[in-house]
């Protein structure tokens, strides 16, 4: 394995030259960014939107084989909208989609006499992606703009599941912000049962404290008792499940179901298995506007590498 250096201003330098990224505003400069002027979660939407169609792009320009069908394969869905006018005239247009914007239901915040809401992650993703809704479109038989029925189903998943988050307004955050104190409750009810079983099951050591066998799987009332991992109170509970599983039917809607940490995976007929491998937050400051925070899954060998020698002088020159 061997180690090259890239520079940082060699990228923005290409970068900056590339027309589809001022258009998106991916171009930050910096009296903007340390006035905190920038909106870092609409730049990193409109960044995993600008890499996913230049991929494609770049994959059609050098290779118009099986590269680019494997590359479509990985990120595209195939997209089939039907369109129905208040007259009656209905249309079919067929389209591929990179990636998925989630779209929230209306939230009304807990009150007193009305206890908040639970909504799963996987019907929220469900109902985002088969989009059906009411919108003012231009209809070529009335010739004019008529309400429009819009409904979305798929042909085709990809290998490869993008999600645009979209938590651009408050009501969308204070929804998810909720969702996760109450699948938070939820798991501590649950792992709270789970613990008082456990204790239930585990017997007392009949030297109690005084105990001085190393390893002891008996209960000592003591520090001793929080290695034991029947007994840890750790709660890992989030609203973002580690996984789904997405099944498309034949008239091409989807189901979704959640799959839990540590869950074991049956495979059932029909369903596409999907992991959690990478996520962007944001973390707000209102002096800076503050900073984004990548979170990637990688295998063991990954940080195996920092054992690796690095590449001699001589050998590096002759590689380049």
């Amino acid at each position: 394995m061997y180690h090259f250096c890239f520079q940082g201003s060699n990228f923005l330098r290409a970068f900056r030259t590339i027309p589809e990224a001022s258009a998106l505003g991916l171009l930050l400069g910096d009296a903007e960014e340390s006035a905190g002027k920038a909106n870092f979660p609409r730049l990193i939407q409109s960044w995993n939107r600008f890499v996913l169609q230049q991929l494609i792009q770049d994959t059609i320009e050098t290779d118009s084989g099986s590269g680019t069908e494997r590359i479509k394969q990985m990120f595209e869905s195939e997209v089939q909208t039907e369109v129905k006018c208040r007259c009656g005239k209905e249309t079919e247009r067929k389209s591929t989609s990179l990636l998925v914007t989630l779209t929230y239901p209306e939230f009304l915040p807990p009150t007193a006499t009305r206890p908040a809401k639970e909504v799963s992650f996987s019907s929220v993703l469900q109902n985002s992606m088969l989009l059906d809704q009411t919108m003012q479109a231009w209809c070529d038989d009335c010739n004019r703009y008529q309400p429009t029925s819009q409904k979305r189903t798929y042909t085709r998943l990809p290998d490869v599941l993008s999600i645009n988050c979209h938590l651009e307004s408050n009501s969308d955050m204070v929804f998810w912000k909720i969702q996760e104190q109450l699948a938070l409750a939820r798991e501590s009810e649950a792992h709270k049962q789970q613990l008082e079983a456990n204790i239930a099951s585990i017997k007392m050591c009949r030297y109690g404290q005084a105990c001085t066998r190393q390893g002891c799987k008996f209960r000592h009332m003591d520090e001793r008792d929080a290695s034991n991992p029947l007994l840890q109170e750790e709660n890992k509970a989030s609203w973002l499940p580690h996984g789904l599983r997405i099944r498309l039917n034949k008239d091409g809607t989807i189901e979704i179901q959640e799959v839990r940490d540590e869950e074991k995976v049956e495979s059932s007929s029909g369903f596409i298995n999907y992991y959690l491998h990478a996520s962007v937050g944001h973390i707000r400051d209102v002096r800076t506007g503050g900073n984004l925070i990548a979170h990637v899954q990688v295998g063991k060998t990954y940080h195996k590498r920092k054992e690796v020698r690095p590449c001699p002088n001589e050998q590096l020159q002759q590689l380049l």
